[in-house]
């Protein structure tokens, strides 16, 4: 199995460690330790606290000193909540980075994901599972009533649609305190966007969530509704200074349903997201016939990329004739050529776009996205 391994550099497992609530800690846990930075960064903070480690690489961590228990542990073992519980008892504070991979829903997978309620958050339809989800499950099992969870989770969990259950669960049944947004490529070998959560083990006080940004002193409190829906402070910030306009009645939102490397066996003319440049552009293209059902843009349609890092959220105008899409391709129809075309001509939908994508790596628009972004008027 792909290990996922991403290890914490010292800054982030400080600014974690520093944002708990604890002040008097008796030990503290961290499921997949692997190098130990966070269990490092919870002893020059609580350094009388007893650490204890697990990990499924044994050649990873190198920690000594007093209070000390690191041994073999694999974060998916349905038996490793009780081994923990039967040696150390409940736990005060757990960390977590964890691995960034995904892993088959098994019978073992599910009983962790049922002992920690977490199995009605989930789509039933899912034959994989991110394994960040299942070392939630774990740590919440161990974790003693008003105990806490600092853990580095990515994108996908805090604002990604499929998890908004898990979000909802996280809010309502949990406490979450903040959720500070790390900056992009935090991590080596990745340009995951990722994110610190604090969550303690105890029914929710009706307070405010507060998000933070890694790069910025301002906080913004956001209800548990608000939360539900995305976590993510770019997200609330932008849309903080930002009024609303309703889409014409008339409009309507669709992509294309073929990839590109499909398209490219045919001879038709088509646009993917690598036909669309920086800047907004006029394109015009010769009237053809296709056939029913063909996805197209056509005279009169704004195209846009709605997936890639970096080509996210640019966009055209067709001025005449009509071509295929290629399905990393949203087209909208029957939307107002002169007052549409000053949002995209001036970066507003792509500035916009950008900071409410989705996605963990590939950052993705959804319709919803999309609709938002077209609503949007800065002040």
């Amino acid at each position: 199995m792909e290990l996922g391994q991403y290890y914490t550099p010292k800054t982030f497992s400080t600014l974690l460690v520093a944002n708990m609530l604890s002040t008097k800690v008796g030990c503290v846990l961290d499921i997949g330790c692997g190098q130990a930075s966070l269990l490092e960064a919870a002893r020059r903070r609580w350094n009388e606290a007893k650490l204890i480690g697990y990990d499924i690489d044994p050649n990873n961590y190198n920690l000594k000193g007093k209070n000390l228990h690191i041994g073999f542990g694999d974060g998916l073992d349905p038996d490793l909540s009780n081994k923990i519980l039967d040696c150390f008892g409940n736990i005060d504070i757990s960390v977590a980075n964890p691995p960034y991979t995904n892993v088959d829903v098994n019978k073992d997978i599910i009983r962790i994901l049922k002992l920690a309620k977490l199995y009605d958050c989930i789509p039933r339809s899912l034959k994989k599972l991110p394994a960040e989800i299942v070392f939630l499950a774990q740590n919440l099992l161990v974790l003693k009533n008003e105990g806490e969870l600092g853990a580095i989770l990515p994108a996908s969990l805090i604002s990604g649609e499929k998890w908004k259950g898990l979000r909802e669960f996280l809010i309502t049944e949990k406490n979450i305190d903040k959720v500070i947004q790390l900056p992009s490529k935090a991590f080596n070998k990745t340009e995951a966007a990722t994110f610190a959560v604090n969550i303690t083990n105890k029914k929710p006080n009706n307070s405010a969530i507060n998000l933070l940004s890694f790069d910025n002193d301002k906080t913004l409190r956001i209800n548990n509704k608000s939360g539900i829906k995305r976590l993510d402070y770019f997200y609330h910030a932008h849309a903080a200074h930002s009024s609303r306009s309703q889409i014409p009645e008339m409009a309507k939102i669709f992509r294309g349903n073929k990839s590109s490397k499909n398209l490219r066996s045919g001879s038709s003319t088509f646009i993917h997201t690598s036909d669309l440049k920086n800047i907004f552009q006029i394109l015009s293209f010769n009237h053809s016939n296709y056939k029913q059902g063909t996805k197209t843009a056509q005279k009169g349609d704004f195209v846009i990329s709605r997936v890639g890092s970096r080509s996210i959220g640019k966009a055209a105008y067709i001025n005449e004739g009509e071509v295929e899409v290629s399905d990393c391709i949203t087209v909208l129809r029957n939307f107002d050529k002169e007052r549409y075309t000053p949002l995209f001509a001036s970066n507003k939908f792509y500035e916009k776009a950008s900071y409410d994508a989705l996605g963990t790596g590939a950052k993705y628009l959804t319709f919803d996205i999309i609709k938002e972004a077209l609503e949007t008027n800065e002040l």
